[in-house]
């Protein structure tokens, strides 16, 4: 479902990733871990457009997604909800998860337990 081959990521003249391939299955579930300044946002940041990657080095659903940018993948349903930021603090994880996907398509919904 969705697969990156090589991704690399950059802010400016600094990689932060350095050639990732992962592949994740329809209904499977993984986990990001790692210290600070490993890549774990700069990755999610790369697979959701906010972050340009090579056309072919992410794909969803076998087709090349990581030129398309951040508004044009969210309509194929990829998000990031970034943990800590507080946008809508009231709010649990699910309700800003469902206010994200307002409108759309979603591919899928996860709900973290906080």
């Amino acid at each position: 479902m969705l697969e990156t081959r090589g991704l690399t990521a950059h802010y400016g003249d600094f990689q932060a990733l350095y050639g990732i391939d992962t592949v994740i299955a329809p209904g499977e579930t993984i986990a990001i871990i790692g210290a600070n300044g490993a890549g774990k946002s700069s990755y999610l940041k790369a697979i959701t457009g906010l972050i340009r990657a090579e056309p072919d080095s992410v794909r969803f659903e076998d087709k090349p997604i990581g030129s398309l940018g951040a508004a044009n993948i969210l309509k194929l349903g990829i998000a990031m909800v970034p943990e800590g930021r507080r946008l809508f603090s009231s709010l649990t994880v699910e309700e800003n998860l469902q206010i994200g996907s307002y409108g759309r398509d979603v591919v899928g919904i996860w709900s973290l337990d906080s």
